[in-house]
């Protein structure tokens, strides 16, 4: 390690003149209480022993993300199944962009580990798709995902783990 082993992480993030500053030991930094469609600007720098690093930045906005609610899975035969949803409520200026379907095996299903998740993206006018191709001795978790532009950036709502 040329400059040595990190012995803290300083994370910083402003808006509107305002900087707020966290350290760490131990990433990750989960920072709480964020205003919707506000832009922010963060920046990480790494210390070691002989002083700070060179700061990474990144700027984004936030936004309030649409959930997506009332995920039906109705089989169709041994191998597809029918996922459905209820529209989401977009925020004034949100564009739905369409919906993601996430679904994977369970753990102990043909005897195998919980698979990762696989998914296939819906048009924005659909509340509902087929996913084919599924083992029949497996039990399968499906979340389904908005897709929403704001502010011309592109945001994809939390997985309903």
């Amino acid at each position: 390690v040329p400059n040595g082993v990190i012995i803290m992480y300083q994370v910083t993030y402003s808006t509107n003149g305002v900087v707020n500053t966290y350290n760490t030991t131990t990433p990750p930094v989960t920072i709480t209480g964020l205003v919707p469609r506000t832009t922010y600007t963060f920046s990480v720098t790494a210390y070691t022993i002989t002083g700070p690093g060179t700061p990474q930045q990144v700027q984004t906005s936030t936004a309030d993300i649409p959930t997506v609610t009332v995920v039906m899975v109705s089989a169709i035969n041994t191998t597809s199944v029918r996922v459905s949803w209820l529209a989401v409520q977009l925020p004034p200026d949100g564009i739905l962009t369409g919906y993601t379907v996430y679904y994977r095996s369970l753990p102990n299903t043909s005897k195998r580990q919980s698979g990762v998740y696989t998914n296939h993206t819906f048009p924005p006018t659909t509340t509902s798709g087929n996913i084919n191709n599924l083992n029949p001795n497996d039990v399968y978790q499906f979340s389904v995902v908005a897709q929403v532009t704001i502010m011309g950036q592109l945001y994809s709502g939390e997985m309903d783990t």
